[in-house]
């Protein structure tokens, strides 16, 4: 009210009204930016790339993201396998034979920030009766651009894999009901190329094993989740504390 009378009697409003916006801010608290930043989209549109000659024909799923960091090194990743595969595929189909044929899809994504987990699904058709098939995964720490990895995420990575191996072994036999092979038992040890491609969910780190990787081709890509209440006491905890 003093402020607003001086106003009246002065006719100075301009220097009233910065002072009512002056005295506003000091007693409205400060937002905490981790309030803000997770309603902004981490993945903001994903856009298809594609490319056909004679002798090789691509499509391939390039995200847009909020982090140019994360996204400058999956178009790294992208274009290497696009390139080899054209180049390969140019020097080795004749011409007018059957084209190759590369796919490449975004086949799962989860977004928990600050984390953005990203799975592609990639088929190469090459003239076999089935097309080749690999996987491959990114968790992207979407405030620096980072893509973690094992050792990233845990202190002690070689305790956090006993636990890890453990609970698949055990997750894997309980959904075939009956003892897993030689080989799968052997790809499921506690080593950390048995175990690169992951993503981090709401409850716990999934992982998943390709094609072929423990078990027949029948069997197709398999999973397994490990609740993050296992792997707490072994996590880094700059990672734990954002979970």
């Amino acid at each position: 009210m003093l402020f607003t009378a001086a106003g009246f009697v002065t006719g100075n409003w301009s220097r009233v009204f910065a002072i009512l916006i002056v005295i506003a801010c000091l007693a409205s608290p400060p937002i905490p930016s981790r309030q803000i930043s997770p309603k902004q989209p981490q993945s903001i549109h994903i856009d298809r790339e594609s490319h056909r000659s004679e002798t090789f024909e691509v499509s391939f799923d390039r995200p847009v993201l909020s982090n140019k960091m994360a996204e400058q090194r999956l178009n790294a990743w992208i274009t290497e396998i696009v390139d080899d595969f054209s180049a390969e595929s140019s020097a080795n189909v004749a011409p007018g034979s059957m084209p190759n044929i590369l796919e490449g899809r975004i086949t799962r994504q989860i977004s928990r920030y600050p984390f953005l987990s990203l799975k592609f699904g990639i088929a190469a058709f090459m003239g076999s009766e089935h097309p080749d098939t690999c996987i491959e995964t990114f968790v992207f720490d979407m405030e620096t651009g980072h893509c973690l990895g094992l050792t990233d995420l845990f202190a002690r990575p070689g305790k956090a894999l006993e636990v890890i191996s453990t609970t698949a072994v055990r997750q894997m036999k309980d959904a075939s009901d009956h003892e897993l092979s030689s080989m799968a038992r052997d790809r499921l040890l506690p080593a950390e190329q048995n175990f690169q491609y992951f993503s981090l969910d709401r409850n716990g780190i999934t992982f998943f094993f390709p094609v072929y990787h423990t078990g027949a081709r029948a069997l197709g890509e398999q999973r397994v989740t490990i609740p993050y209440a296992r792997l707490n006491q072994w996590m880094v905890p700059g990672i734990k504390d954002r979970l």
